[in-house]
C-alpha cells in the first residue's frame, strides 16, 4: 500500500519513535509547527530533507500526499500503544461525540453525567457511519480549541 513512498527495504520499525512520550510532541513541532496544523494535516512548507534521510523523506511524502490515495487520512498520525488497559473514568473522559439520536438516550446521558463528561452530538443523515468521519473530526477540533488544547 505504501510502496509509492517507502523504500522497498523500509520496515515499520524504521519509524518507531520509542517509548518517550515527549518525542511525539517534537515530531509534531518539527513537521507541523503546532498541534492545530498536525490535527488538520497541514505540514510545514519549509521542511527540506537530505536525499539520504530516507525515513524523513518517506514521512514527508506521506503527509504531503493530497487527493485520493490507497492509504487513509491516518497516514501521518502518531500511533500510541499501551501495555495496559486505560479505564474510562472521571479523570480521563472529558467528552463523548455521537449521533444526536444516541445522545438523547437516557442511559447515554447518565453514563456521561456519572463521568462528569459532556455530550457533543451531530446529525447523522441516512449514510454509512464512515461518511460521518469529517463531521466527527470537526466536532473534535471545536472541542479541542474551546478547551485550549490546540
Amino acid at each position: 500500500m505504501y510502496s509509492a513512498v517507502l523504500h522497498p527495504k523500509m520496515k515499520r520499525q524504521d519509524f518507531d519513535l520509542g517509548n518517550e512520550w515527549r518525542v511525539a510532541g517534537k515530531l509534531v513541532d518539527a513537521f507541523y509547527g503546532s498541534n492545530l496544523s498536525y490535527f488538520e494535516g497541514t505540514p510545514r512548507d519549509e521542511i527540506k530533507a537530505e536525499p539520504l534521510e530516507l525515513e524523513v523523506n518517506a514521512y514527508l511524502a506521506l503527509i504531503n500526499t493530497r487527493g485520493k490515495t490507497p492509504f487513509d487520512d491516518r497516514r501521518g498520525c502518531i500511533e500510541v500503544q499501551y501495555t495496559q488497559d486505560i479505564p474510562i473514568s472521571i479523570e480521563n473522559l472529558k467528552a463523548i461525540i455521537l449521533p444526536s439520536r444516541a445522545a438523547k438516550d437516557e442511559k447515554v446521558k447518565k453514563f456521561a453525567r456519572d463521568r462528569n463528561s459532556i455530550i457533543i452530538s451531530y446529525t447523522c443523515h441516512h449514510s454509512k457511519p464512515s461518511e460521518s468521519v469529517g463531521v466527527i473530526s470537526s466536532k473534535v477540533e471545536e472541542y479541542y480549541l474551546k478547551e485550549g488544547l490546540m
